[in-house]
């Protein structure tokens, strides 16, 4: 008997699984990937479902590791976490204890397993995607056996493993690089287009985090400029709380209904939240400065680009934009990653500009989305591996030059492909 349908955050995936296991032990778990392997079944994890894309669905066992959450061990350099640990718990635990991660993104519901594995990044050109920040992993592969990797131990593991798309095995703990906890002060101020992509460099150089989310069919950006401070946090005024609870969520949802029932006025919205932006300014501890409430359903695409062509990209997005009228009026997101050697990790050997096209639930996004991508391709984008995209084997391996050596170490971990479904097949050939 299938069990209920299971829907992602964004709802563009749903599917009925066979059997939803909760874990609470590696035991349980070990045995759940063998009863699959047995059985010729197939075995995914489920996060928070924030993925876009169909990683998570299987017709057969669908595991979530929300029984494995916590923080296992510690000091004053690293700490081990449970896979299943949900990014939320894992900064407060980790501030109880006098303690932060360098980085993270702006929504903190994620698990981090997930996060891991699907090259989940923030912002700053001198960070790295979160999984730069593991330490080392543990894993239980495809035969059941329990795999520890680190630089150190099993490093092509390692490297395969950092960023892993679940292909190699149900990640269990991770080992975190940590610093003392810290303090950062953000501003959000109102910007042309013209002037941000003059200054982005300058302000890559000079701020700790950098972002932009530039509204289309219009000049004007939000950007985000965020540095290290120890003054004392900063308490929500009302106008912060207006802007992120009732303008970027409440009536952000009301006027995206809006385009949606009439989605010629899609442009005029979009001009019309960037007449609404104002001045801001947050000081926190670190984890409640990076994370932002996101209530409004959306799918997305995301994509890497290296970051010398980042103002060619957004010149051919915005000629693009001008000359097919698309009906979006949600904000491009562009954030500064530090290139890494993690294979399968889209910011592999350069730094790069990550740029998120996104379209409100329920409206076609299609056509949209195909343009930005084939803008994006040109200049050598590599997708975030939780975000729509088209691409597949022929394409992906001439993007990711250790793609075979990444084949290599999921076939040698996963034989019998327990973990590959038709989702996953369809990457690989």
């Amino acid at each position: 008997m299938k069990t209920e349908t299971v829907k992602n955050w964004a709802g563009n995936v749903e599917f009925q699984p066979s059997t939803v296991a909760h874990p609470s032990s590696t035991n349980e778990l070990t045995k759940l990937i063998l009863q699959a392997k047995s059985s010729q079944k197939k075995l995914r994890v489920i996060g928070s479902g924030h993925s876009f894309t169909r990683l998570i669905e299987t017709n057969d066992i669908l595991v979530s590791l929300d029984l494995m959450q916590g923080l296992i061990s510690h000091d004053d350099k690293n700490v081990r976490v449970m896979a299943g640990t949900k990014l939320k718990r894992l900064g407060e635990e980790l501030h109880a204890l006098g303690l932060g991660l360098e980085n993270l993104g702006d929504i903190d519901v994620q698990s981090l397993a997930g996060a891991l594995s699907t090259g989940t990044h923030g912002t700053g050109v001198n960070l790295g995607v979160i999984s730069t920040q593991a330490l080392a992993l543990k894993f239980i592969n495809g035969q059941g056996e329990t795999i520890t990797c680190s630089a150190q131990e099993n490093p092509d593991v390692f490297s395969a493993a950092r960023v892993s798309l679940g292909a190699l095995g149900v990640i269990t703990e991770a080992t975190l690089r940590t610093e003392p906890r810290y303090k950062l002060s953000m501003v959000q101020e109102k910007a042309s287009l013209d002037s941000a992509l003059e200054n982005f460099a300058s302000y890559n150089r000079t701020s700790r985090h950098f972002e932009f989310f530039w509204f289309p069919h219009s000049k004007t950006v939000l950007q985000k400029l965020t540095q290290l401070t120890d003054e004392e946090p900063l308490p929500i005024t009302r106008s912060q709380h207006f802007t992120e609870v009732i303008l970027e969520n409440t009536l952000f949802e009301g006027i995206s209904k809006i385009s949606r029932t009439f989605p010629k006025l899609a442009p005029s919205v979009s001009r019309l939240c960037g007449s609404l932006v104002s001045s801001n300014r947050r000081q926190d501890w670190s984890h409640k400065v990076f994370a932002s409430p996101r209530w409004v359903k959306f799918v997305e695409m995301e994509y890497g680009v290296p970051l010398k062509h980042f103002k060619d990209v957004i010149g051919e997005i915005e000629k693009n934009l001008a000359d097919e009228r698309h009906e979006v009026h949600f904000p491009i997101e562009c954030r500064f990653v530090k290139g890494d050697e993690i294979w399968m990790s889209p910011a592999y050997g350069e730094d790069r500009a990550f740029i998120s096209v996104h379209m409100y639930r329920g409206m076609p996004y299609q056509k949209y989305f195909a343009a930005m991508e084939k803008i994006f391709l040109k200049f050598g984008g590599r997708p975030h591996w939780g975000k729509l995209h088209s691409l597949r084997a022929k394409d992906l391996e001439t993007l990711y030059p250790r793609w075979t050596d990444f084949q290599k170490q999921r076939r040698l971990m996963d034989p019998s492909g327990v973990f590959e479904t038709a989702y996953l097949k369809s990457l690989w050939s």
